[in-house]
C-alpha cells in the first residue's frame, strides 16, 4: 500500500489525533492538514514494513511543536530614546504575543 492510500485510509484518525493538540477545531484541522501535507511530501522516507500510525504521530508532534514555538515569538524593538515610555512598549509587546499559555489552551 502506498503512502497516499494510507493517508486516505487514516484521514479521520489523523483529524481525531489533531484534536488532542488543539481544542479549537480550526487549529486542529490546520494541524491535520499540515501533517498530511508533510506526510505526502516525505512519503519516500516511510518504511512500509513499519507501522504507519507512530510515524504520522511523530510528524504531527513535531509540526505542533514548530507551530507552538512560532506563535510564542515576541518581537522586540530597540530603544534609542532616553524618555521612551517603557510601559507603552510593554503594552505593544503584549499585543504582539498571540499564543495562549498552556493553561489557556484547554
Amino acid at each position: 500500500m502506498d503512502i497516499g492510500e494510507l493517508v486516505v485510509r487514516h484521514v479521520d484518525w489523523i483529524r481525531r489525533q489533531a484534536r488532542f493538540y488543539y481544542t479549537n477545531e480550526e487549529d486542529a484541522d490546520d494541524l491535520a492538514s499540515e501533517t498530511i501535507y508533510k506526510c505526502l511530501n516525505q512519503g519516500r522516507l516511510f518504511d512500509p514494513g513499519r507501522n504507519f500510525k507512530p510515524w504520522i504521530v511523530a510528524i504531527m508532534s513535531n509540526t505542533y511543536i514548530t507551530q507552538y514555538n512560532r506563535r510564542r515569538c515576541v518581537m522586540f524593538t530597540r530603544i534609542d530614546d532616553d524618555d521612551y515610555d517603557i510601559y507603552a512598549a510593554r503594552d505593544r509587546a503584549c499585543l504582539l504575543y498571540t499564543s495562549p499559555s498552556p493553561r489557556d489552551r484547554g
